[in-house]
């Protein structure tokens, strides 16, 4: 290796030298589509949110003229009742570290922000993913747990479809149009599947010169499609690829392990479930949570066992779905080609 300057080589140039750290993270753990920015919130004092839903009416009849009519007593309705759980980060402010990053307001700046992109992803799983039943007690009741529940409780897959581990059929996302009686109001979709509605509706299919179909101009290939029936589609990072055959009644729905990957397609409507509004809250509390903020941070100056101060963000949260026809699910779904 070649001398450099009054030094032997550069590995010896290099001891005297120091690098320049440049201030911030790049971030690279990034996803993209959440449902917090979106859903309707409610924040509350107190562990749960209860709310009545309509179960039976009494039923109008007819007579002849002169005939005794007859008095009924017949409407019932369901209680729902559903807990906030603890979705919780705690991280260490190290003095030392506290050091490289210039001061300790840098180092907890840095802290505060990747923090929040933790809690922030950790929500939005839940909301997919949590399953109170199966997963534990310390979760609340995500989409695919609630469309399982709403799918036995119609004795109807009309509102909970299996996809037979098939490509998506469209004639499905009809079906559960027909069945959201209070409308659809967003649809979620794994990117994988939402590339295969695209795929469909330009090189695949509709892109042709036959009858009924869609044409485009040079500048409009490779489009996305937005909407479905004028209903906005959400492309999400957070509906990920799952294990087939799970979770339609004796167990959660899991995230892929092994075998075929398999996708979901969700319908929401939302609504103020605390206004008695038939569509999804997301519900949240807790004792010193400022208006607004979805968690609450602790800041602890110093740490009994080390030479650190530490972080604390803590919220008590849950899924509200205020209707049994508020969020409507499509799964098993293969990465193959849609199907009208």
């Amino acid at each position: 290796m070649a001398s450099v300057g009054h030094w032997k080589d550069l590995t010896e140039a290099e001891k005297l030298t120091q690098s320049r750290l440049v201030g911030g993270i790049i971030e690279e753990d990034l996803k993209m589509g959440g449902l917090v920015p979106l859903i309707p919130l409610a924040q509350f004092s107190g562990k749960d949110a209860q709310w009545n839903r309509e179960k039976a009416r009494p039923t109008a009849q007819t007579a002849s003229k002169g005939a005794t009519l007859v008095w009924q007593s017949a409407a019932e309705v369901t209680t729902v009742n559903t807990a906030l759980k603890i979705i919780y980060l705690q991280t260490y402010l190290d003095n030392f570290v506290a050091e490289v990053y210039g001061s300790i307001n840098n180092y907890r700046a840095i802290s505060l922000m990747q923090n929040k992109k933790s809690m922030l992803q950790k929500i939005e799983d839940k909301l997919i993913y949590g399953d109170i039943t199966y997963n534990g007690d310390e979760e609340f009741d995500g989409l695919h747990a609630l469309c399982q529940a709403s799918g036995s409780n119609f004795n109807s897959d009309s509102i909970d479809i299996d996809e037979a581990e098939a490509g998506l059929s469209l004639k499905n996302l009809r079906d559960i149009e027909d069945r959201m009686l209070h409308g659809v109001d967003l649809w979620i979709f794994p990117k994988v599947i939402a590339n295969r509605l695209d795929a469909y509706t330009q090189e695949a299919g509709l892109s042709t010169n036959t009858f009924g179909s869609i044409s485009f101009s040079q500048d409009q290939l490779g489009k996305r499609v937005t909407h479905w029936n004028g209903v906005p589609i959400l492309r999400t990072d957070y509906l990920v690829a799952e294990q087939a055959n799970t979770g339609v009644g004796s167990d959660a729905r899991t995230k892929y392990a092994s075998g075929d990957k398999q996708y979901s397609v969700f319908a929401l409507k939302f609504g103020q479930v605390m206004e008695a509004e038939p569509g999804l809250t997301l519900a949240w509390g807790g004792e010193g949570l400022e208006a607004g903020s979805l968690w609450k941070t602790i800041m602890f100056p110093a740490l009994e066992d080390m030479d650190a101060g530490g972080l604390r963000h803590v919220s008590y949260m849950g899924l509200l779905d205020g209707s049994t026809v508020a969020a409507a699910r499509i799964y098993d779904i293969e990465d193959v080609a849609v199907v009208a």
